[in-house]
């Protein structure tokens, strides 16, 4: 009988003492919970994809749409936290963790200037750093801009080393610009990322329009085609204010030169708006030859409810007259970013441009007319495995037509061409290296199939020396 009892008892007992147990188990192995919001400062709106790091641990979190973050399985303990985004000034708060208990941890960050300008996208086509990008890159900024006392982008980027920028006003001339000794056709000029096009594409656009200049030097035929092997340089327009603001310039100098600038942006809740016109009149050393008359006006309409879901749409027009030579130019382009879950985002970009030259070619009376059009998508894929891992892959079609005739009389030429592309890009850090491999694949109508791979190192070998190389 006994022994009976003891066999049922044991099991019972064994229960019993798990039971027991179980409350001191879970407070043993306990942990708290951090939760909070990110917001502008100067705005009150949320901001997504800031990143939450708990310094001492492994341990971070990513804002989502609303500005919300969590934080999960924190042991007690006292930490520093640390809100930080591209654009904004780091935030750093010590706080304490008790066992079962939520911390709320709220950020207000305010915008920081010189962070900003040290962000680049041209080289990769994604978000790096000036001295984290295995690419070689310059950049100039607002405040270089003003310093150089600069007009426009051309006059914007004379200073960088490895640059040349020319450009006269003569009958059949244009501007130049030569990147490391290269040729001028050989480099590509973007304007916000999408091609410009035109006699003089840097001189059209004026100083106050420009937030930043990026300039990639040596080949990058890999992310842009074939038109970028002496590099590219991409002009960046304002972004939108958060307050409105109102501005107006005359510029006079020699050859009787006048340029008169208005501009107006502003923002209202997640939209934004930017309004730009210039005029240039310059009478030239020999006014019967080189005198310059242009008209510019820009326009950039926006949507932005936060970093990873935006949208903008632009457009301009454009009109020069030479002695010789008058060109008229519409453009407009569109660029939507959408967040795909927490770690893919979806590029789409569209742009057209119209435009007509009219050159009396050696004097002619009868003009010769170009009519040319052009029209170019891309979309691109990103994927960020981590914060030191990105993935790219994309895909562009372009098409352009050209009809050139003499005045009054039936096209000589009419003629087309399209060309589609993809692209991959592979980027990562490990330790105090930086590695980039990419390729793309060309399909040209007229001259067929063409692969260009690439693959770039950076070794930050000392916080003053950085090893960059590239095939």
């Amino acid at each position: 009988m006994i022994n009976k009892m003891g066999a049922v008892s044991a099991p019972l007992i064994l229960w019993l003492i798990i039971i027991i147990a179980l409350p001191g188990i879970g407070q043993t192995t306990s942990s708290g919970l951090i939760e909070g919001s990110v917001v502008d400062i100067e705005t009150g709106h949320a901001l997504s994809n800031v990143k939450i790091i708990l310094k001492g641990t492994y341990l971070k979190g990513v804002t989502d749409s609303q500005g919300r973050y969590f934080i999960s399985n924190v042991p007690a303990g006292k930490f520093e936290i640390v809100a930080t985004m591209a654009g904004y000034k780091k935030e750093t708060k010590v706080i304490k963790v008790s066992s079962n208990r939520k911390v709320t941890v709220d950020f207000k960050l305010s915008a920081s200037e010189v962070l900003l300008d040290k962000i680049l996208v041209t080289a990769t086509k994604t978000e790096r750093s000036l001295d984290g990008t295995p690419i070689p890159a310059d950049l100039v900024n607002r405040e270089q801009i003003k310093k150089y006392n600069a007009l426009n982008a051309g006059e914007a980027i004379e200073q960088l080393a490895g640059l040349h920028f020319y450009k006269s006003y003569g009958p059949m001339e244009n501007e130049k610009l030569r990147v490391q000794g290269l040729p001028a056709g050989y480099t590509l000029t973007l304007l916000d990322g999408e091609r410009i096009e035109g006699r003089f594409p840097l001189t059209q656009i004026p100083a106050e329009l420009i937030e930043r200049v990026e300039v990639v030097k040596g080949p990058s035929s890999v992310l842009y085609g074939s038109d970028a092997i002496g590099g590219v340089v991409n002009v960046i327009t304002r972004s939108f204010p958060l307050k409105p603001t109102v501005s107006a310039g005359v510029s006079m100098g020699s050859h009787e030169a006048k340029i008169i600038t208005l501009s107006h942006s502003a923002s209202v809740s997640d939209f934004g708006y930017l309004f730009s016109f210039d005029r240039n009149r310059t009478e030239g050393e020999e006014r019967e030859r080189n005198w310059y008359k242009s008209e510019n006006l820009f326009a950039k309409l926006g949507y932005q409810r936060d970093s990873r879901n935006n949208f903008i749409l632009r457009g301009g027009y454009y009109h020069e007259d030479l002695s010789a030579r008058d060109e008229e130019k519409f453009d407009f382009g569109l660029k939507g970013k959408v967040g795909v879950g927490n770690t893919s985002d979806i590029v789409v970009k569209g742009y057209g441009v119209q435009s007509r030259d009219k050159t009396h070619v050696g004097g002619s009376e009868d003009a010769t007319i170009s009519d040319a059009d052009k029209y170019r998508g891309e979309v691109q894929w990103l994927r960020k495995f981590t914060d030191r891992h990105t993935f790219t892959l994309g895909t562009e079609i372009l098409y352009e037509k050209l009809q050139q005739k003499l005045e009054e009389e039936s096209p000589d030429i009419d003629k087309d061409q399209h060309l589609e592309s993809i692209y991959i890009q592979d980027e990562s850090s490990v330790g105090p290296f930086s590695l980039l491999g990419a390729a793309r694949l060309d399909y040209h109508s007229i001259w067929g199939s063409h692969f260009s791979p690439k693959s770039a190192l950076l070794y930050k070998a000392t916080n003053w020396l950085d090893i960059r190389a590239g095939i």
